[in-house]
């Protein structure tokens, strides 16, 4: 099985209109794991890192993969998911001591915060509770995409993307330290009711 996940890996690039270099497929493979979910997780988080570039080098790869997966930014998007301050705060430390890329870590979490928004949407306009993952655009992770829409209310939200379109803006223009910027906005998403209730 291991040896056959990177002619999946290529295949499935490919399906998706690019390409990735062999030693490339190679390396995602030996990072991730045979998990199909994960490597499409992490196909996600290389696209969006590569922008128009179609072609997946294995600079890209170590750029964006090269992390242990407990600290991945989709961990990191779940930690802040579930308030975790504690925990979003070690994987980050981590993620930067990796080197992994800041902006592709606002981007991630830009997405992830808009489909809990939509599967919040759902909820208030009383879709029936058997399609509202469907109408979200949600069929992984059901658990805990419930589990985190239950933590936020759509105002929070709402200030979740508030503050990652200043925190993009930030980093896109040298407008101050990465690491303090999505620290600062960690210890803001999942403090929001501690605030509320000061």
């Amino acid at each position: 099985m291991d040896n056959q996940i990177p002619a999946w890996i290529a295949k499935r690039v490919k399906k998706d209109k690019r390409d990735i270099q062999p030693a490339a497929a190679s390396m995602l493979a030996a990072y991730v794991g045979t998990s199909l979910r994960e490597i499409c997780n992490e196909l996600e988080k290389l696209y969006i890192y590569l922008g128009e570039k179609k072609s997946i080098a294995v600079d890209d790869i170590t750029a964006v993969v090269g992390v242990s997966k407990e600290f991945t930014v989709f961990e990191l998007q779940w930690a802040i998911g579930m308030k975790d301050t504690r925990k979003a705060t070690e994987i980050l430390e981590r993620m930067m001591g990796a080197g992994e890329q800041p902006v592709v870590m606002v981007a991630v979490m830009t997405k992830f915060f808009q489909t809990v928004w939509k599967l919040l949407d759902v909820r208030r306009r009383n879709v029936p509770q058997a399609q509202q993952m469907t109408q979200a655009g949600i069929f992984m992770f059901i658990d805990k995409y419930a589990q985190v829409a239950n933590s936020f209310t759509v105002r929070e939200i709402e200030d979740v993307f508030l503050s990652l379109a200043e925190v993009d803006e930030k980093l896109k223009t040298s407008g101050g330290d990465p690491k303090l910027l999505l620290q600062t906005f960690i210890v803001n998403a999942t403090r929001q009711h501690e605030r509320a209730r000061v």
